[in-house]
């Protein structure tokens, strides 16, 4: 009789392992097809970025090359006005200087003995 024990015994130990491997095999096979879903979302979520990332980087060369157009624009506009400015402030540095040497050329003759 405890040979036909053990052999039962034997019987449903073989068969629990059995149920044991088949539910971890299946775990297994969910388990891989969770992380290949996960991957193909990772991959996509990483696509979407990139693209994004390439977006706002020809989106900032555009407005800086706008930018750059407005400035040579308003250089362009602002220029012969400073040269004008630089123009008049020599005139009157010039006639300055020749006011202070007529001033001085005065005092000199009045200084004369």
């Amino acid at each position: 009789m405890d040979q036909e024990r053990m052999g039962c015994l034997d019987k449903r130990l073989g068969e629990i392992s059995r149920n044991v491997e088949d539910k971890i095999a299946g775990l297994r096979k969910e388990l891989r097809e969770e992380i290949r879903q996960a991957q193909v979302g990772l991959r996509s979520d990483i696509q979407i970025l990139a693209d994004g990332v390439l977006a706002q980087e020809e989106l900032l060369a555009t407005r800086q090359s706008k930018t750059l157009l407005r400035i040579d624009v308003v250089r362009a506009s602002v220029e012969p006005w400073c040269q004008d400015l630089h123009r008049r402030m020599r005139i009157l540095e010039e006639k300055s200087e020749q006011r202070v040497c007529q001033v001085l050329a005065a005092i000199r003759e009045i200084a004369k003995p």
